[in-house]
């Protein structure tokens, strides 16, 4: 196989959240960047007398989870104030991520679930960095589609 030549980087990320899965609200400006985890599938395996390779099975997928970093500010409506308001609210929404941004047929993935930790900034004195927030994510397992809009 040929090298690729369609790589990608994080320039283009979107991420927007949505109470509904109709309206979303994008977080894009805030967002510094998303680190998935979770919806590995779950594994068994039994023996039989006689042999000694097991037999395998997979169940279900375990909850997706995760951890988005934001740039902190204290601005109504920009990221740190809404997915506060969804923290201390236990909201049950929607997160998106759209790596190469918003194009029909580029790929996105979402989860529904909650953000389960508050909006406190990491803070170093001695540093002149921009405040951040990591703020951890739980819920479904992530599900990948093609963009239609």
């Amino acid at each position: 196989m040929a090298q690729t030549v369609q790589h990608m980087t994080s320039k283009d990320l979107e991420m927007h959240v949505s109470t509904d899965g109709g309206e979303w609200t994008d977080i894009s400006g805030s967002a510094s960047s998303f680190s998935p985890s979770g919806g590995e599938r779950e594994t068994g395996q039994a023996y039989t007398a006689g042999d000694a390779d097991p037999v395998v099975g997979i169940g279900p997928k375990a909850p997706g989870s995760g951890t988005i970093t934001i740039i902190y500010t204290e601005e109504s409506n920009e990221a740190t104030d809404l997915i506060d308001g969804y923290y201390e609210n236990g909201t049950y929404l929607y997160l998106r991520a759209r790596p190469r941004g918003s194009t029909v047929a580029y790929w996105q993935w979402r989860s529904k679930g909650y953000f389960v930790g508050p909006t406190v900034p990491v803070v170093d004195s001695s540093s002149g960095d921009v405040l951040v927030v990591e703020v951890p994510w739980h819920g479904t397992p992530w599900t990948q589609s093609a963009q239609v809009s």
